[in-house]
């Protein structure tokens, strides 16, 4: 079985991150994106990701897919280079 995460995050991911929810389908997870569902943006959190995680202790994301907040909405952008080395944010 896989999970989808949607997590947030600041411009800088130490200032705060915060995994929202996860879906059973990447179209649900990104769905809830897309429509910005119960505030994610919050005038606080500037890019999401959806992560695909497999079951287990420790999973590892081994797809992720970025958003980004344009001013009205969540829009799908590449991962920030400033991300680059990091993985699972939703569960890790």
């Amino acid at each position: 079985m896989n999970i989808y995460t949607d997590t947030a995050i600041t411009r800088e991911r130490h200032e705060g991150l915060r995994c929202f929810g996860w879906y059973d389908s990447f179209e649900k997870a990104e769905l809830a994106v897309l429509e910005n569902r119960c505030d994610i943006h919050e005038c606080w959190y500037h890019y999401v990701v959806i992560e695909k995680f497999n079951e287990g202790i420790h999973p590892v994301a081994f797809e992720q897919s970025w958003y980004i907040w344009d001013g009205e909405g969540y829009k799908k952008s590449e991962k920030p280079v400033k991300f680059n080395s990091i993985v699972n944010f939703g569960l890790g």
